[in-house]
């Protein structure tokens, strides 16, 4: 990440080992960790793991913390739809699908 000028400011982990566990984490726990995040040196931020139930609060978490979210699922829908022309501006899945 560093070669491409990307810098990781901190790191979270449920420290879960399984996907059926990860997929257990409730809308509340994911939001609350983010929470404790600090956002102050960052342009965004990565959430990572396909298993993570976490578009449907995209939307509302950039909104609270005032940044941008990109996920794992959120950016394979992104690029699956521009990769077939698809451009449209979708709302209440982050910013990312409306810029």
């Amino acid at each position: 990440m560093s070669d491409n000028n990307i810098n990781i400011e901190s790191f979270s982990s449920f420290n879960l080992e399984y996907d059926s566990d990860i997929a257990q984490v409730s809308l509340d726990s994911l939001e609350n960790e983010i929470s404790k995040i600090d956002f102050s040196n960052v342009d965004g931020l990565f959430v990572s793991c396909t298993a993570l139930k976490i578009v449907d609060v995209l939307d509302k978490i950039e909104k609270k913390q005032n940044t941008i979210v990109i996920s794992s699922n959120q950016a394979i829908i992104w690029d699956c739809l521009r990769s077939v022309g698809v451009d449209a501006k979708i709302k209440g899945y982050g910013k990312l699908f409306v810029s």
